[in-house]
Order: C-alpha cells, then sequence, then structure tokens
C-alpha cells in the first residue's frame, strides 16, 4: 500500500512539474510574440525599461527616462528595479528578457510554496490545491499580463509574510518589509498599519520595529529624497485637494465611479476561504488572517477613492491573501472534502480564465486586440528596425507607444506625444505603427494618421510609409504635430 502510495505522490508531482512547464513555455512564447508584434506598450513597460537600461554604477545612478520625461528616482520610489540591469544584459537588453524576469516572481512562488508546506508535513494533493491557487489567482495573473511593475515582483515577500507572521517570526517579517521598501513607498505604510495591529495584541516589540522602520522609510522616501534628487513627479494633486475639500463628496464619487467589476473579480475567490479561516481559526485578534486585513484595510480604501483595482493594482492584496490560505488548514481539508473544493476551487477557476486566454492568444494567435501577430507585421517591423539600426543612440526618436519597447537601448533617445511630457520644438526621427497593428497608447489611429499627414507636407524624407509603419528623418517639428 505505500509503495502504491509513493507512485501516486510521485505520478501527482510529475503531472504537476509536466504542467507547469509546458505553462511556462507557454508564457515564454506569449511574452516573446507579444514584444516582437508590439502588443504592449510603453506605460508601463517602457518607462520601466528604459530606467532598468540606462541605470549604471558609478556614473548613472538616478538615470533619465526620455519616455517619461523624469528621472527614476523622481518618480515612484521602486530601485528595486535596478536589479534586473544584469539580468538584462545577459540577453542584450532584449525586453523579453524583462518579462521572463518579471515571470521569474511568479514561478518562485511555487517552490516556495513547496518547500514551506512540505516542512510542515503536506501531502502531495495538499500541495496540488496550493498550486492550483497560485497558478488561478487573477490578481496575480492579471498584473502579469500588465508588465512590468516592482509592485508585480513584490508578490512574492508579500506572500512570505503572511508565512512568517503564521510562525510569529520577527526578523523574517521586519527584513521582508526593509526589502519591500524598495519596491514601492506604499509598502512602507503597510509595514506602519501591522506595526498598529501588532500593539492592539499587545506584542509591543513588533510593533514598536515596524513602526519605526515605516517612520524611517517615510522620512528618507518623503522628506530627504526630494533634497537630495530634486522636485518628485506629482501624482494625484487634484485628487488630494478634492478629498481635502470635500472629503463625503469625493469617496461618493469614487465609490460611483468604481470599477465594481474589476473589484469584484479580483477579491471574490477569497471571500469565502478568509471568511471560513476567520470562523474556524481565529479565536482571538491574534490570528494572522486578521493582521493582514488590518494591514490591507487603509491600502483598501485608498484604491477605492483612487479607482485602482486592475492590472498590477491587485498584487498587494491577493499576494498576502493567498499566503493566509495556503499556509493555513485550509488546503488540508480541500484535498479531502470534494464539496469544500468545489466552493473554494471554482472561483479561483472562474475569474482566472480571461487572464489565461490572453496568455494563450498572445502566444499562438494571428491577432488580437489592437493588434497583429502575423508574418507581414513581422517582416514589417524587422525592416523597421533596420532602418532605425542606421541611427545612433543619440538620435531624438519620436514614436507611439508600443513600438517604443523595440527601440529602447542604453542611453536612447526615445520619446512620445502624451499629457505627461512636454513636446520638443523638433525630433531627428519619427516611427509611428499605424492602422491599429499594435498598441497605440496614449494615441488612438485618428490622432497618429492625422500626424503622420500633417508631418508629410513638412518636407523630410520618408524612409517607410507602408500599412503598419511610417518612418520619416526630420527635423520632425513641432508645428506637425498638434492633435
Amino acid at each position: 500500500m505505500r509503495n502504491k502510495h509513493d507512485r501516486n505522490t510521485k505520478f501527482c508531482f510529475g503531472a504537476a512539474g509536466a504542467l507547469l512547464a509546458l505553462g511556462l513555455l507557454v508564457i515564454l512564447l506569449a511574452g516573446h510574440r507579444g514584444i516582437a508584434h508590439n502588443c504592449f506598450n510603453v506605460t508601463d513597460f517602457g518607462i520601466l525599461q528604459q530606467g532598468i537600461y540606462n541605470f549604471s554604477i558609478p556614473d548613472s545612478l538616478n538615470p533619465e527616462r526620455s519616455v517619461r520625461g523624469v528621472k527614476v528616482l523622481n518618480d515612484h520610489f521602486d530601485p528595486i528595479m535596478f536589479i534586473a540591469k544584469p539580468w538584462s544584459m545577459i540577453f542584450d537588453y532584449h525586453p523579453t528578457s524583462l518579462i521572463f524576469f518579471e515571470w521569474f516572481w511568479f514561478f518562485l512562488l511555487f517552490p516556495i510554496c513547496y518547500l514551506l508546506k512540505k516542512k510542515d508535513g503536506a501531502g502531495a494533493g495538499e500541495i496540488a490545491v496550493c498550486f492550483f491557487l497560485l497558478f488561478f489567482c487573477r490578481g496575480l495573473l492579471a498584473a502579469l499580463n500588465y508588465p512590468i511593475h516592482p509592485s508585480t515582483w513584490a508578490m512574492t515577500p508579500l506572500f512570505l509574510v503572511s508565512y512568517y507572521m503564521g510562525k510569529n517570526k520577527t526578523k523574517e517579517i521586519l527584513v521582508l518589509f526593509f526589502l519591500l521598501a524598495f519596491y514601492r513607498e506604499i509598502f512602507p505604510i503597510l509595514a506602519g498599519c501591522l506595526g498598529l495591529w501588532y500593539a492592539l495584541i499587545k506584542q509591543y516589540k513588533k510593533a514598536f520595529l515596524l513602526i519605526v522602520l515605516a517612520a524611517l522609510f517615510g522620512i528618507i522616501v518623503f522628506l530627504v529624497r526630494p533634497l537630495l534628487v530634486g522636485p518628485m513627479l506629482k501624482y494625484g494633486d487634484h485628487f488630494i485637494g478634492m478629498i481635502l475639500e470635500n472629503p463625503f463628496k469625493a469617496l461618493y464619487e469614487s465609490v460611483v465611479s468604481l470599477k465594481w467589476g474589476a473589484l469584484i473579480k479580483l477579491l471574490l475567490p477569497f471571500v469565502f476561504p478568509i471568511g471560513w479561516i476567520l470562523k474556524k481559526e481565529a479565536k482571538d485578534l491574534s490570528h494572522p488572517a486578521i493582521g493582514v486585513i488590518f494591514m490591507l484595510s487603509p491600502l483598501f480604501l485608498l484604491h477605492i477613492l483612487a479607482n485602482q483595482f486592475m492590472n498590477h493594482y491587485g498584487v498587494s492584496f491577493v499576494a498576502p491573501l493567498l499566503g493566509i490560505i495556503i499556509f493555513s488548514t485550509m488546503p488540508k481539508l480541500i484535498a479531502k472534502k470534494r464539496a469544500l473544493a468545489l466552493i473554494v476551487l471554482i472561483p479561483f477557476f472562474a475569474t482566472s480564465t480571461s487572464s489565461h486566454t490572453k496568455i494563450v492568444q498572445k502566444a499562438f494567435f494571428k491577432k488580437i486586440k489592437s493588434c497583429d501577430m502575423d508574418s507581414k507585421k513581422l517582416a514589417a517591423t524587422k525592416k523597421m528596425l533596420s532602418i532605425k539600426s542606421q541611427f545612433g543612440v543619440e538620435t531624438q526618436i519620436l514614436a507611439s507607444g508600443g513600438v517604443i519597447p523595440l527601440l529602447i537601448r542604453p542611453q536612447a533617445q526615445i520619446f512620445h506625444i502624451n499629457s505627461w511630457i512636454k513636446t520638443r520644438e523638433s525630433y531627428d526621427l519619427m516611427i509611428y505603427e499605424r492602422n491599429q497593428t499594435g498598441r497605440h497608447h496614449p494615441l488612438d489611429g485618428s490622432q497618429i494618421e492625422k500626424i503622420i499627414k500633417s508631418c508629410k507636407l513638412s518636407g523630410g524624407e520618408i524612409l517607410m510609409d507602408d500599412h503598419y509603419y511610417f518612418v520619416m528623418k526630420g527635423p520632425i517639428k513641432k508645428s506637425c504635430l498638434q492633435i
């Protein structure tokens, strides 16, 4: 009987490993084809990409990002992005490498989960349930379909925070939040909120250390940083003004305009399992599930006010909640009770299917929404890149959003037109994708055609003009770029 059990265990792990390997190959193919056919836009892929590529020690510790019009450390505080620099160098700065790098943080969850669950004595069925929850979590997948963001990479340390909360480990929690402070400026706030919860349950040492950590990074990020690198790029000044002027009106308007569908799909799978854990396991306020909810509550309110639950914004919520579920007794019960398995697993599967569909479409389809992915498009892109290669990195290139990730090299001068950046008086080269064959954002197709028509009259040398691309050597004057 034991030999049969061992064979079944090996078969389960072998099947799970094969499925994960197949999934990884599909994901890598989807990322490569998405980049090759301009299916990702410059917001936010190209912005992070350029910051990573331009970073160097000691010459450029606060690199310029021409596609954003601001230096890296004058924007969001996410210097963890720089660890991707050596990885991108290995692959000769091919943008697909950064998509692989982002997915690495997701796939890292699986061996972490396996090792920690095995350490706690979990069987094959229980671990398989945990893998299912990770692989079919909409919040994680939606973020991975909208690359690249350090706040998405934070899924791994956030997941581990829940584990170490359950183990009551002070040092590990502090180290994780110290690291998280470099992923985004919002995470020290979570550390402070968690510190308040520890104070509430009278674990004063943890409370003191977390609050001090939060305060220290708050001072560094919001007070010291502007003194060292200059003025910060301000987000949401109008939004903050509305709150200060009339907080009740601001809250009402935020709730009315909230994209409830995105919020429900993000959090619906967690309602029953977290509720079950609170009822069955949480005997008092000291249970880690209550601590995570306490920690996330201010962030939840902030995201309601800002209407931000789509794409990468969901990771901060679902990663620690997944940790609470996976490191509870629930996966073991799910592995044994079919009815409980259906109640818990079906919502995860149902809400994540659209994210998996997007991955499969990018991997195998010839056309997806706003993006052609066929051989003709690839040939046109190859021709466009050949033309671009004749110009040096000092060439000031004006480009549409989707094509920018393919154009960025270290120190390359790439620009686009949007509300963030002041339009220059002239540019050396224009590369615009057209006819909705790729992601044009922030311009739409009609705006691009209007610009092309106007700039053709300026007398520049047209290097390429077909169904897919318009490439013209300048000077491209500001006067023809009015939209």
